[in-house]
């Protein structure tokens, strides 16, 4: 086997690697998703049957109750549109960039078949941290959703008893909740998005090769 073969074939040996590294987790990503989306609905069923407890006590109008909690169920389908687009976008650009890779490995000359094993480390290195910043994302969907989740059975476990007050503390604690973590959230997009911009940089040198 001629160097230019071997280089090529430790290339092509590069790019599988990491093809199954980004095929593996956007499985277990779009998994964790489908979860939190499972919970999301029970979660929804949840403030179904408090409406009615709190309807039928004749405490709370259903058109105020949706005003109440209508911005604390949004939220949480902002932020899991939010996940949706990341790992949307996660697996499509990696995609592209792996088939332009294979395309360059094809017709590359040694100097450029040598070059995709020099940035490999960096390519991985801010891949990981691209996962990570998606990990973070699910992270905290998972959270508020469990929070929401575990107010509403509180609330439910006090059956047509629970009362418009122990809604409005409930209210009252999610936001703030909510607050402590949004400066939190907006930075960590911020983050997940440069690290996008600079990852399909790179891809954008090495495929210029």
């Amino acid at each position: 086997m001629s160097t230019l073969e071997e280089l090529r074939t430790l290339a092509h040996n590069i790019i599988d690697a990491y093809e199954l590294r980004v095929r593996t987790i956007s499985a277990l990503m779009n998994q964790a998703h489908k979860l939190l989306r499972t919970y999301r609905l029970e979660v929804e069923e949840m403030v179904g049957r408090l409406e009615d407890n709190l309807a039928k006590g004749q405490c709370l109008r259903r058109k105020d109750f949706n005003a109440m909690i209508g911005s604390i169920v949004a939220r949480r389908r902002e932020m899991e549109k939010e996940v949706e687009k990341a790992l949307k976008n996660f697996w499509e650009e990696e995609g592209q960039m792996i088939k332009r890779l294979r395309n360059m490995v094809t017709n590359a000359n040694a100097s450029g078949l040598e070059e995709i094993e020099v940035i490999k480390g960096d390519i991985l290195t801010r891949q990981r941290e691209r996962e990570g910043n998606l990990v973070k994302m699910l992270r905290d969907l998972q959270i508020e959703q469990e929070e929401l989740g575990v107010a509403l059975k509180k609330l439910l476990s006090k059956g047509k008893a629970v009362k418009v007050k122990d809604f409005n503390l409930m209210i009252k604690a999610l936001k703030f909740q909510q607050r402590q973590r949004e400066d939190e959230i907006v930075k960590m997009l911020d983050e997940f998005e440069m690290v996008r911009e600079k990852v399909s940089a790179e891809w954008q040198r090495v495929t210029s090769l």
